[in-house]
């Protein structure tokens, strides 16, 4: 959670100048630990040796549902709060490259995204 602290105010002519300080950092880790839906990783990279990867929901209101954004190039699978996205792949075997997005939603409505970035081998 972000602090905000007054350090001081100085009066200068008919002008105030208040001095403010923002401490503090949110990170994902901070998020979930509020409740507020997070996913990790928030990015993933998928090859054709290896053409899944697998995410987990925290924080927010479980049940959670997953979804992709572009279901053309890849799916998802879930239990619970772990989904694992897997690429597709063309007819003759080469993965289908391009981007897309792990989206998982709250029983509150409020959603997270992981984005994942399909490219040949490595």
């Amino acid at each position: 959670m972000k602090r905000i602290v007054l350090i001081g105010t100085l009066l200068v002519g008919a002008v105030a100048v208040v001095a403010l300080v923002v401490t503090g950092c949110e990170t994902n880790s901070d998020a979930a630990a509020e409740g507020v839906l997070t996913i990790q990783p928030t990015i993933a990279v998928v090859t054709s040796n290896s053409p899944s990867a697998s995410f987990t929901a925290s924080g927010g209101t479980a049940v959670y549902a997953w979804s992709v954004v572009n279901p053309n190039i890849g799916t998802v699978t879930s239990s619970g709060a772990s989904a694992v996205y897997s690429a597709l792949r063309l007819s003759n075997n080469v993965l289908v490259l391009g981007e897309n997005f792990v989206v998982v939603s709250d029983d509150g409505g409020n959603t997270a995204s992981a984005r994942i970035t399909q490219t040949p081998l490595p």
